[in-house]
């Protein structure tokens, strides 16, 4: 009986060690899941930080700017000088530009400028043409003092614009106006509105399905400077 049992007992010894064998070596594998896992979240995740922008400014070479920059500055201040009514400082205290496609066309480079003037540093916001040859030509030009005004002629040439198109849309055939009188005469708009210095806007039909809407500014001048328009 005796030698029956330890016989069991060996049978039983030799088929526990694989598997405890086999145990230890899972429990491991185990625990090294756990510590990657860890490690996995304990660790920021690698982001590729996207390529850094640079600014329409920053695209103008540093000799090109400074170059324009007193152009900018010298065609404003000669602008300025035309100004009776105001005094015109003695200098720029800087210069803001960029690239824009809104004035530029053919060989000609467009930007939008702001030149900051005097000692009480105003801003006056311009938009340029500067040709091949170097030479400077403004297309409009905004002082601190009407900026305001001119975002209402801005807002009242796009409502008109509205109007336009909605003849166009209602005439049979499709027409254009030949002036904005048409638009009051067929009851598109109550009242033809004015400016903000209280001149009518400017409207010309240029060919059956185009025209051309502008306010002549503050001056009350069509074809100068402070003109103003949208694209």
């Amino acid at each position: 009986m005796d030698e029956q049992f330890e016989l069991v007992r060996g049978k039983m010894m030799k088929m526990r060690l694989p598997i405890l064998l086999l145990s230890l070596a899972a429990a491991a594998l185990v625990a090294q899941g756990c510590a990657t896992g860890d490690t996995a979240r304990t660790q920021p995740a690698q982001t590729t930080e996207p390529p850094a922008t640079t600014t329409a400014d920053e695209q103008i070479p540093p000799k090109e700017r400074a170059a324009l920059e007193e152009k900018f500055c010298t065609a404003t201040l000669e602008q300025l000088r035309n100004d009776p009514d105001r005094q015109v400082p003695d200098d720029c205290k800087g210069v803001v530009m960029r690239r824009t496609e809104q004035f530029g066309h053919g060989e000609n480079n467009g930007y939008l400028v702001t030149v900051i003037v005097g000692e009480d540093r105003e801003k006056i916001d311009l938009g340029a043409v500067v040709t091949p040859a170097g030479q400077v030509e403004l297309r409009s030009l905004q002082t601190g003092l009407n900026r305001a005004a001119v975002q209402e002629a801005e807002l009242g040439i796009r409502n008109l614009q509205t109007k336009i198109d909605e003849f166009f849309l209602q005439s049979e055939p499709r027409r254009l106006p030949d002036s904005l009188e048409e638009l009051e005469q067929q009851n598109v708009v109550d009242n033809l509105p004015t400016d903000p210095w209280g001149n009518a806007y400017i409207y010309t039909k240029k060919s059956a399905t185009d025209y051309e809407i502008y306010s002549a500014g503050p001056d009350g001048q069509k074809g100068t400077l402070d003109d103003v328009r949208v694209q």
